[in-house]
């Protein structure tokens, strides 16, 4: 068997071994490869974590998938100075390998690959991430209403973005329990992240000053729907302080 696909995460087993979790269009392949984690090796290169390969599998002895033949088709974006880059690939890394059931692979891989293409430009990369989230959470089946209240579907008086109900609510359906209270800024910035087809279409209606805001709403959505925390959010929100 012969796939393309992009390494998200190396799990060492014992000293060269691991276990690499990879991004295809048909979902996350979890595939076992010998020596890999030594630099000797000739599969080592293209197996790191990001890279982008062509792998020959084959089953194992005792079932799954085993790595045969590894070549390297685009290397991960250098990241060594940009903590904001760092944290945005562990993002990508800590979303995907935990998405499950029956989402838009293709349409994730294709957000994938744009994403790393803008830390590899080096540029907008806390609204990238930003941008990453909302549409992972719109191609996983999270899509949250933003054009009226949920409960309601009143158009105007929006105040607030209710995690629990999952979209905008109004002012008479604020729940200050579960809801963020947002401004028309937030509010317009929210409903382009979800809409916008392409992050290049979105930029020129965001604001790096709203990418803290925005980070914080989508995180608590994503925690709120899916049960976990997001520790590359933290990653984020630290690194453009």
């Amino acid at each position: 068997m012969e796939i393309d696909g992009l390494v998200l995460r190396l799990i060492p087993i014992k000293e060269q071994d691991a276990m690499m979790h990879v991004l295809t269009c048909n979902g996350i392949m979890s595939i076992f490869a010998r020596r890999v984690m030594s630099h000797k090796s000739e599969l080592h290169e293209a197996t790191q974590p990001f890279c982008r390969s062509s792998f020959t599998l084959s089953e194992g002895t005792q079932g799954g998938l085993r790595l045969r033949q590894a070549k390297l088709i685009q290397a991960p974006p250098l990241v060594e100075n940009s903590l904001t880059a760092y944290a945005t690939l562990e993002l990508i890394s800590e979303t995907l390998t935990h998405l499950e059931g029956d989402v838009a692979w293709n349409d994730l891989v294709e957000l994938t690959y744009m994403t790393l293409a803008q830390l590899r430009e080096n540029r907008h990369i806390a609204i990238a991430a930003v941008f990453f989230l909302a549409k992972l959470l719109s191609y996983g089946g999270w899509l949250p209403e933003v054009n009226g209240c949920v409960i309601c579907k009143a158009k105007s008086d929006i105040v607030a973005f209710d995690h629990q109900a999952g979209g905008f609510v109004c002012r008479k359906h604020y729940n200050p329990e579960t809801s963020t209270i947002i401004n028309q800024e937030i509010s317009r910035a929210i409903r382009v992240v979800f809409s916008a087809p392409s992050l290049q279409i979105a930029l020129p209606y965001l604001d790096d000053k709203l990418t803290e805001p925005l980070l914080n709403l989508l995180g608590a959505y994503y925690h709120m729907h899916l049960g976990r925390e997001l520790r590359s959010i933290r990653m984020i929100l630290a690194s453009i302080h």
